[in-house]
């Protein structure tokens, strides 16, 4: 038995593994400098082992598969491994957990939300998903042409897990601005679990390099805001001196304050948010001259917004529309460099 359980814990490591190397290249990596992609490709794959080898750290079990999120690397070497889950195919809400690793990738602890297990009695809603988007639509005042669209899905935030709805309503407020509710509710009982807007808009000072100060929309976030255009949606990104042609959708960093106030305002700025500063205010000045003129919802019309970076390449002196990334990427260029005339 014991050789049994032993062959079944490896296998189950294996399969994690592969799984968390599969997920790498749709969703990107966060990871400091000094730590290379391949490093921490292994870091991510050794930490799905890690969760696999221990079940009961982080509540893992059958029927449960992990989503890679995010990766950071401390400068001492520390990594932190942050992965999401779903069960049976369902999101858990919730079931974000945390594999810490040593330089050298070995787990030295694991974190978990305090309601982990996705664990519930049934998969089969009692409530179905019409009556829960009306009762959504109801709770959703405010908003008109309002659309809701409800997702299946396990609460595990706390106490015991339970089958929910989660229904995002969509519409827009007294402005035309976008807005948004998002509703949880019990989908055995159709009870009320909570509400939370979809839509959080913030009004951020920018100091740019070339105009002085100028309004940024963003997105309040724990400890601080965010550079997402809640209003038309684009993310401006920090490409860490990528190459031009590795750049893809999540590549990069986004940007992130703690007080709302960003770049410094200098031409040649060491500040890596001077940039991300012009970046944003442009494509959102680029967004409503479209939207007022021609009555455009965004680029192509179809209400996608761009992910826009900053810093790509190194004395990159360029900047380049990506189609296939739906992405805009502008570099640093070379000071030393003469224009050419």
């Amino acid at each position: 038995m014991r050789k049994h359980r032993r062959s079944t814990t490896a296998r189950r490591a294996k399969a994690g593994a592969a799984l968390a190397a599969g997920l790498l290249v749709a969703a990107g990596l966060q990871f400091a400098a000094s730590a290379s992609e391949p490093d921490l490709k292994r870091s991510v794959a050794d930490a799905a082992g890690n969760v696999a080898s221990h079940p009961r750290t982080f509540g893992y079990g059958p029927g449960q598969e992990l989503r890679f999120a995010d990766a950071v690397v401390d400068e001492d070497g520390t990594r932190h491994i942050r992965f999401g889950r779903t069960y049976y195919g369902l999101p858990v809400i919730g079931g974000d957990l945390v594999v810490h690793q040593d330089r050298r990738g070995r787990m030295i602890r694991g974190s978990r939300a305090k309601g982990y297990s996705p664990v519930v009695p049934s998969l089969e809603p009692a409530v179905n998903a019409s009556e829960t988007a009306a009762a959504a639509r109801a709770a959703a005042t405010g908003i008109r042409k309002a659309v809701a669209e409800p997702l299946l899905a396990v609460w595990a935030v706390e106490g015991t897990p339970r089958l929910v709805w989660q229904t995002t309503v969509s519409g827009v407020g007294d402005h035309e601005q976008p807005a948004g509710l998002v509703v949880v509710t019990d989908a055995v009982t159709g009870g009320l679990i909570e509400t939370y807007g979809a839509q959080h808009q913030a009004r951020g000072e920018g100091r740019s390099a070339y105009t002085g100060k100028v309004p940024l929309d963003t997105t309040p976030r724990k400890g601080g805001f965010a550079l997402v255009d809640p209003v038309r949606g684009h993310v401006t990104k920090d490409a860490g001196n990528m190459r031009p042609g590795r750049v893809n959708a999540g590549s990069g960093t986004v940007f992130t304050d703690a007080d709302n106030r960003w770049g410094d305002g200098r031409t040649l700025s060491r500040d890596r948010a001077t940039a991300a500063v012009d970046a944003h205010a442009n494509t959102a000045l680029t967004y409503d001259y479209f939207k007022k003129t021609f009555g455009r919802n965004g680029i192509r019309n179809d209400g996608r917004a761009p992910t826009v970076f900053v810093h790509v390449g190194k004395k990159w002196d360029n900047a380049a529309w990506d189609d296939d990334c739906f992405c805009m990427l502008t570099g640093d260029g070379d000071a030393a460099r003469t224009p050419s005339r």
